[in-house]
């Protein structure tokens, strides 16, 4: 049979030592495991709202990333309809473009006054058919050549003088000068200037073009 009493023994020095009972330890015991237990139901609550949290946050982020996809859908949707549109008025302004274009081409080779135009360098870009008549030359003849070239020898110097000043500001302007016949003769013309805006294939852009009337 146990003792419920505590025991008594003595240390080295001789002096009296209690030690605890069996019913202490046993206390002890029970103490430690409702330690233990209260440990293991707070951590188990801990984990229980820190899955809470983390479901939440899960949520959320899901929540988050859905509101950034239908708003990036409803960007795309309108940057789509923006470039319809604008690929619509393009297409409008190549279409006037061209027909601009014909006109003018018809108008200018079926005027009946000479004319040319040249760009900054004098050079001729083009020339209607009243004009190569004019100079007896053709058409192809003439395109990429110095219209200098179609001046009598002797009124170059008058044409080079005042072409710059000229084709800075040909309004209310006129130079009078002889130009040459492929056959040899020349005649007195005078020529007339103003800027016309024409469309420019390889840049895609309109260009200020310096445009000669030429009367004999």
């Amino acid at each position: 049979m146990k003792s419920n009493t505590l025991s008594t023994d003595y240390d080295e020095t001789g002096t009296m030592e209690n030690k605890p009972s069996y019913e202490d330890l046993e206390k002890r015991v029970i103490e430690l495991e409702s330690i233990e237990s209260k440990r293991r139901n707070i951590d188990t609550g801990l984990r229980d709202k820190a899955e809470s949290i983390l479901r939440r946050n899960i949520k959320d982020i899901d929540s988050s990333i859905k509101n950034d996809i239908d708003k990036l859908i409803n960007e795309l949707q309108i940057y789509q309809v923006e470039l319809e549109l604008q690929n619509d008025e393009l297409c409008s302004a190549q279409t006037k473009i061209e027909h601009s274009r014909d006109r003018f081409s018809s108008l200018f080779h079926k005027a009946p006054a000479g004319y040319v135009i040249l760009n900054k360098d004098g050079l001729v870009i083009d020339a209607n058919k009243t004009l190569c008549s004019m100079v007896q030359n053709e058409r192809t003849t003439l395109l990429k050549k110095p219209f200098a070239d179609l001046i009598e020898s002797a009124d170059v110097p008058i044409f080079h003088s005042r072409f710059k000043a000229f084709s800075k500001n040909p309004k209310n302007k006129m130079i009078e000068l002889r130009l040459s016949q492929a056959n040899g003769q020349s005649f007195y013309a005078a020529i007339e200037g103003n800027f016309v805006e024409l469309y420019d294939n390889k840049s895609e852009k309109f260009k200020s073009q310096l445009l000669l009337a030429v009367t004999d």
